[in-house]
């Protein structure tokens, strides 16, 4: 009997020896970790590798989108932990994966053509995905050159295959030129200025220049004579011969400044002729940097004015914000205040680009010519005098007018400047 009992002891010890061993050496029980998966939206796409693993095995879980939807991302607790739709890791524990789609966004691409279509072909056009490559082209037809690729009426591109990351819709128009006759020529003086640009329309032509970088635009003259100031300038075919466009380096000490004790006085050196200005528009102070900005204006006769006896006014003053000794340095910037417009459906809205308060423009009249489809604008501005531009006054830099016409109808827009009625400023009262 205590044989018996002493094999049975035995048989119990080495069972227990042996899940001892298998347990040092990794046979036995292991931990289990669980992978939970969901997407987000639930409607942008669905998961796959759910369920639960060993410790240390290696997991891959994919993401699979849904018609209309990309995959963005894997998050798990708001942090992203990997761009892939396939994502493996070795897993350590318990893992709740979240899988973020994104609703494609699609983006729509316009081309149109100017003067029209008969000038060349263009290629791009259609419907694009948010963050894709677009590439469009503009091929030209024979007697007719591209030039530019134009978006709300600024120039986007001088290369006929235009390249860009579509973000948002866009409507793009290929400019050509088309070719002149032999007996009109068109140039850049000198020719590094800038480019110049001549068109067909009809029985009229148009002339366009581009000032090159360091270079600024002065006119156009034939035969030595100014017959416009205008960048774009349109004219009946027989008119002119040979335009030639001026352009001027801008020199750096072209309009000085000398600081007095309570004012600072902007000087415009170089003045070939009478009826030349300079207005200061703009006078800030930088306390941080000690720098002093002055931003002004100039301003040229028109052609012909330059003849007559106007004042020159080669000089311009304004009250200093701060004292004279605060000031470290200053710096001078050149801006347009020319007005621009804009024509809508049924209206069109002038735009007074300004830096600072207290302008003031006005449409005075709008009057459609239907022999020349110009549409003609007179307008007036006001500018308040130093110190009311920089005081906090209600600005009014757009006015409006309805369109006395259809909008397709309106080929050419002449903006006119006229003296309007005298506007004063009371600090009480504001604008009468």
């Amino acid at each position: 009997m205590l044989k018996r009992n002493n094999i049975m002891l035995f048989c119990a010890l080495a069972v227990m020896l042996i899940f001892a061993s298998v347990g040092c050496f990794g046979f036995g029980p292991s931990d289990d970790y669980e992978v939970s998966l969901s997407a987000s939206p639930e409607e942008g796409g669905v998961t796959k590798g759910e369920g639960e693993y060993d410790e240390g095995d290696e997991v891959t879980v994919e993401a699979i989108a849904e018609e209309g939807y990309v995959f963005e991302k894997w998050m798990e607790d708001d942090e992203k932990v990997s761009d892939e739709a396939e994502y493996t890791f070795e897993i350590e524990e318990d893992r709740e994966l979240v899988a973020n789609f994104e609703e494609v966004k699609e983006y729509e691409i316009k081309l149109s053509i100017e003067p029209d279509e008969s000038c060349g072909e263009v290629y791009g056009e259609g419907v694009y995905r948010k963050g894709e490559e677009v590439t469009v082209e503009a091929k030209s037809a024979p007697d007719c050159g591209f030039y530019k690729w134009e978006e709300d009426g600024e120039k986007v591109s001088t290369d006929a295959e235009y390249t860009f990351e579509i973000e948002s819709d866009r409507h793009l128009v290929a400019h050509y030129y088309v070719e002149l006759p032999p007996w009109f020529q068109v140039s850049a003086e000198p020719e590094e200025g800038g480019d110049v640009y001549a068109e067909m329309e009809d029985d009229r032509v148009k002339v366009e220049a581009e000032a090159a970088e360091g270079y600024k635009f002065l006119h156009w003259v034939e035969d030595d004579e100014v017959v416009s100031t205008e960048k774009e300038y349109t004219f009946e075919k027989d008119k002119h011969e040979e335009l030639v466009a001026k352009f001027k380096e801008k020199e750096e000490d072209e309009v000085t400044y000398k600081l007095k004790e309570d004012k600072i006085v902007v000087i415009w050196k170089d003045r070939p002729n009478s009826g030349y200005s300079i207005d200061i528009v703009d006078v800030s102070y930088n306390e941080r940097d000690g720098i002093l900005h002055v931003a002004y204006d100039l301003s040229e006769p028109e052609p012909g004015q330059n003849v007559l006896p106007v004042i020159t006014d080669e000089k311009d003053k304004a009250p200093l914000p701060v004292d004279s000794g605060e000031i470290e340095e200053v710096r001078l910037k050149e801006v347009d205040n020319d007005p621009s417009y804009e024509l809508k459906e049924n209206k069109i809205e002038m735009v007074w680009t300004t830096p600072t308060s207290g302008y003031d423009i006005t449409i005075d009249g709008v009057d459609y010519d239907e022999t020349e489809k110009t549409l003609q604008v007179e307008y007036y501005l006001f500018v308040p005098p130093p110190p009311e531009n920089v005081l906090m006054v209600v600005t009014d830099v757009e006015d409006e007018e309805r369109l006395p016409v259809d909008k397709e109808k309106i080929e050419e827009v002449e903006l006119e400047l006229i003296l309007g009625p005298i506007r004063v400023y009371c600090p009480e009262e504001g604008l009468q």
